[in-house]
């Protein structure tokens, strides 16, 4: 078996099992798990704080895009060298685009209302309601986990010295995701592969090569 070979049924392996893990947890994990989080960690403030987390990898994306509309309106910038921090925010933007379309194809409820949503343990209502974005309809997949994990993602390939970190960046995020129920699990590995892809994705659309580079 040729390397690229090898190397396309290895992704395709993933692809598959991550496919299968979104289907189980639907079926079988997604409501113990999230009654258990519900009756023993719920309430603690960390694990909201964790989710907060996202609200950074946010922050540094739009002042850096700012940055850059900065430089090319009054100071003339022509070109910027793209680099991680600019495929950060590539990667990001799209994740979110299409983390968004996503949440309305699929129109899911969530384990508990935040906002007066219908929900799971609130109203026993666990179900799939495509193109019904509104009234907490929109949980599937956790854009929480797609933002952070496309960040990550990108800083994984370019800033390998570091990946320990992006790894518990994106890892704090998902347990406080989950033990707030604010997502289901299947939700977040849906949000993981979906950040992944994208940051996947960026790095080819942009034509990195395997050097590592900080930008």
């Amino acid at each position: 078996m040729t390397p690229t070979r090898a190397s396309f049924l290895r992704k395709l392996a993933v692809t598959a099992g991550c496919f299968l893990a979104i289907v189980c947890c639907v079926k079988w994990v997604d409501r113990p798990a999230a009654l258990w989080a519900h009756e023993h960690v719920h309430h603690r403030g960390v694990f909201i704080g964790m989710t907060y987390l996202m609200y950074l990898v946010m922050a540094f994306v739009c002042l850096r895009l700012a940055g850059y509309g900065v430089g090319a309106l009054f100071f003339g910038r022509k070109s910027y060298r793209l680099g991680a921090s600019f495929g950060c925010c590539v990667s990001v933007a799209v994740a979110l685009t299409l983390c968004e379309a996503l949440k309305v194809v699929f129109g899911r409820t969530g384990p508990v209302s935040i906002e007066g949503n219908p929900s799971w343990i609130s109203d026993g209502i666990y179900e799939f309601f495509p193109f019904h974005r509104g009234g907490g309809h929109g949980f599937f997949p956790s854009g929480h986990t797609a933002i952070v994990s496309a960040f990550a993602g990108v800083l994984w390939q370019r800033v390998p010295t570091l990946r320990a970190f992006w790894l518990a960046l994106t890892v704090a995020v998902m347990v406080g995701l989950y033990a707030a129920d604010w997502h289901w699990l299947s939700d977040i590995i849906a949000g993981l592969a979906l950040g992944l892809f994208c940051a996947k994705a960026t790095g080819a659309l942009l034509g990195w090569d395997a050097t590592p580079q900080h930008g």
